[in-house]
């Protein structure tokens, strides 16, 4: 992809081609990742979640809840057995999201 940013997102699963087209959670991640720095690989499993990892490889591959919230995408971690969780299991800004995971998979190397 073109752009500024270093993520990367991979269209699978979900219903085919044309709920995807529809998908505004997904065409706004994309422009997301064309336009801020985020060192993340997105990869679609249904409308609206998406397992992550880190662009480099690194890291394994986890879960996140994708949402626009006031014309704003939103991301959801909550947290489990094995991990401790982002913003209290609530919806928080994309940016702080992508920080927090880079951080997070770094921890674990």
């Amino acid at each position: 992809m073109a752009g500024v940013g270093s993520g990367s997102v991979e269209r699978t699963g979900g219903r085919g081609k044309a709920s995807m087209l529809q998908d505004d959670i997904h065409s706004a991640l994309e422009h997301y990742l064309e336009t801020k720095p985020c060192g993340l690989h997105f990869r679609r499993l249904n409308r609206g979640w998406y397992g992550f990892a880190r662009s480099d490889g690194a890291g394994g591959d986890r879960m996140v809840e994708l949402s626009l919230v006031n014309n704003k995408l939103k991301a959801r971690y909550e947290a489990s057995s094995t991990d401790k969780g982002w913003n209290n299991g609530k919806f928080g800004d994309m940016d702080r999201f992508c920080k927090f995971a880079e951080q997070v998979q770094d921890e674990e190397e």
